[in-house]
């Protein structure tokens, strides 16, 4: 047993060996110092951010918009100078508003060229520490200016989808090479001002389709107003016209002139051209027309003043192809002259149970009228019995197409006139509507439907 008062050895407590802890190592003073600066610089590129956003939205006027991006891009990352670029698809190209002089100028280059051509291409980074080290640069430009590009960096512009809509190039960062910390910033950028250009180019579109759409509204108005209100009443005979505009709005017209005697001129015409230039044009040879139509007697010589007066005042390029026709009810002699149109059919029909009805075409004439000065016209006569009647019609009848890209043409139209040829007249007229649409289903057309028609009853 322990003597007294004694614990056992085995349950002493015995002097931790352990060694004290290592002290910490110094940290470098100046650590901190960069850390501290690295957040402020993230705080002011944030809050740029914030402010770029709200300036960039805040106009969508894309002239005012790019140069405020472009600028974002600039001071944040400390560049020296830089190109917004923009992607054109439709035209496989990128382009840009640079000042030249006093100026602003578009430039546009092929995608795939140059490194921001190959950005646009491709949707790669591209950091340069030294631009005439790497052979994708190009140092032509330089040349032309005077400039030095030392280092250059190269990123997409990316929408919310994800496509490729443009492309930022800055030019000789001031601290140094750009870095990755640039290129985060570019691409947070970017969310931005893609929304804000997209936008831009949207109302782009609305502005161009209403204001295509008032101009629209503005020729049909005139090529509605020159058109007869009713077709005459002409004793033995029956006319009618008829006008269907395409949506694009061509230059076709027709109209009904009395003249001395008893006599009725008869004009169809079309006006190269859609919208209001073509409705214009063709203001101004209705007026011509209904002018010189009082005081000739010579039709060719009728046709040849208008000519030369649609030449004088329009441009070079306009012209119109027409045909004008005058009846002398007493003796049903229709005579004429062709300056260019689709030529007319007359359509002999022959009493019931005789025979199919004979077309002739009606063609003597000239060219169209505009196109130079000084041409003569010749003229051309028939004599409608009765019962005969006389078409005429604009290249919108024949040129109708179908969903393959065939044309109605000729030949099926003249099967469609001699089918009906024993119909009355709005019956005609309306059997020509039908095989136009049987003909081209579902397919637009892109020009005017006109027709005018003749019949002699007794």
């Amino acid at each position: 047993m322990s003597p007294a008062g004694k614990k056992p050895a085995s349950r002493r407590k015995k002097k931790s060996s352990a060694a004290k802890p290592a002290a910490a190592p110094l940290r470098d003073p100046t650590a901190g110092i960069d850390d501290l600066g690295r957040a402020h610089e993230e705080i002011i590129r944030l809050s740029s951010l914030i402010e770029a956003s709200q300036t960039i939205n805040s106009s969508l006027d894309l002239d005012a918009m790019l140069p405020r991006i472009l600028k974002t891009a600039t001071v944040n990352v400390k560049a020296d100078r830089g190109t917004l670029f923009l992607v054109d698809r439709e035209r496989n190209e990128i382009w840009s508003k640079v000042m030249q002089g006093d100026e602003l100028t578009e430039i546009r280059l092929p995608v795939g060229h140059g490194l921001s051509g190959y950005v646009a291409q491709t949707g790669e980074d591209i950091l340069i520490e030294d631009a005439y080290q790497d052979p994708r640069f190009n140092p032509d430009t330089d040349k032309a200016t005077g400039y030095r590009t030392r280092s250059v960096l190269t990123t997409p512009m990316r929408n919310k989808n994800g496509e490729i809509i443009g492309v930022f190039q800055l030019l000789n960062k001031a601290t140094g090479p750009f870095d990755q910390g640039d290129v985060d910033f570019l691409n947070a950028l970017s969310a931005h001002a893609a929304i804000a250009i997209e936008n831009a180019f949207l109302l782009q579109e609305s502005l161009a389709k209403q204001a295509m759409e008032q101009e629209l509204e503005v020729a049909r108005g005139i090529q509605q107003r020159l058109l007869p209100v009713e077709s005459p009443w002409v004793e033995g005979y029956e006319l009618i016209g008829l006008n269907t505009p395409c949506e694009a709005v061509g230059g076709d017209n027709y109209d009904f002139i009395q003249l001395e005697g008893g006599r009725w001129m008869i004009v169809i015409g079309d006006v190269v051209g859609h919208g209001v230039p073509a409705a214009l044009l063709m203001a101004n040879l209705y007026a011509s027309m209904r002018s010189h139509a009082q005081y000739e007697v010579d039709l060719g010589t009728v046709i040849a003043r208008v000519n030369d007066f649609i030449h004088r005042s329009t441009d070079v390029l306009q012209y119109a192809t027409l045909f004008v026709g005058v009846l002398e009810p007493k003796t049903g002699t229709f005579t004429f002259t062709n300056a260019g149109h689709p030529p007319p059919y007359l359509v002999r029909c022959p009493d019931p149970g005789t025979g199919e009805p004979a077309i002739e075409t009606m063609k003597e004439g000239g060219i169209p009228v505009g196109m130079m000065p000084g041409v003569p016209y010749e003229t051309g006569s028939v004599i409608m019995n009765p019962r005969d009647f006389v078409f005429l019609f604009t290249d919108g009848v024949t040129e109708a197409m179908n969903e393959a890209g065939d044309m109605l043409e000729e030949q099926r139209l003249e099967a469609c006139l001699k089918s009906c040829a024993g119909l009355d007249l709005n019956n005609i007229v309306h059997e020509v509507q039908v095989e136009i649409r049987a003909f081209a289903g579902e397919a637009p057309q892109e020009d005017d439907v006109t027709m005018v028609a003749m019949r002699r009853h007794h």
